[in-house]
């Protein structure tokens, strides 16, 4: 069954980040990033009955060829990481985020609308199975993402990789969110990455 969440920032202090995760106006779940350098830290928190634990080391994976890993824990004992990929060809290459786990990778890909915001499309193989959503205006520094997923599995997988892109795009070291409002107006123009985005996704799932 399709889920809905919300993914709402609702503080940084200093090194730490912490976010609620919202369902049907129920809380499911939170997360917390403690820094402990640059591109160093840990997450910690639950997400939709599943406890998370995942660390974050700014290091070079010759089996992947990334740099800055995050290695994290999965349900039922299993193990998985993220690092940053590339597709394209040689001379237009964009970055995905990777979330590889036993049984194949799943990508995020960052497609930036103007005003409309930015989409973040989740693929496993050549099946979307999740969308994140950030609008293009953030207040007081607090980051929020709307998830669709076509099931709570997706979903947080979905969560996973919006953690590792927090960490990658958004997080800054040693701030606290103060009165601000910033505005982000990037259109994406490189058409295979825009590919990524299903405009109809979303309503596909709500149809369901």
């Amino acid at each position: 069954m399709a889920r809905f969440l919300v993914m709402r920032q609702v503080a940084k202090r200093g090194n730490q980040a912490d976010f609620q995760l919202e369902s049907d106006g129920f809380q499911v779940g939170e997360l917390h990033y403690q820094s402990q350098g640059i591109m160093n830290g840990y997450w910690t928190g639950e997400a939709l009955g599943q406890t998370i634990r995942a660390d974050y080391a700014c290091r070079r994976d010759r089996s992947c060829g990334a740099f800055g890993v995050f290695d994290v824990n999965l349900p039922h004992g299993g193990r998985g990481r993220f690092y940053a990929g590339f597709e394209g060809g040689l001379l237009r290459r964009f970055t995905t985020y990777v979330l590889e786990i036993p049984e194949g990778k799943i990508c995020m890909y960052d497609v930036a609308m103007g005003k409309e915001g930015y989409k973040f499309p989740v693929w496993q193989g050549d099946r979307q199975i999740a969308l994140a959503e950030k609008p293009s205006v953030t207040y007081n520094a607090l980051f929020t993402f709307d998830v669709s997923a076509i099931d709570d599995q997706s979903a947080y997988y979905c969560i996973l990789l919006l953690m590792n892109l927090y960490v990658r795009k958004y997080y800054e070291p040693n701030t606290v969110n103060v009165q601000s409002v910033h505005s982000e107006t990037g259109i994406t123009v490189y058409k295979e990455l825009k590919n990524r985005y299903n405009p109809d996704f979303l309503m596909t799932l709500r149809n369901k």
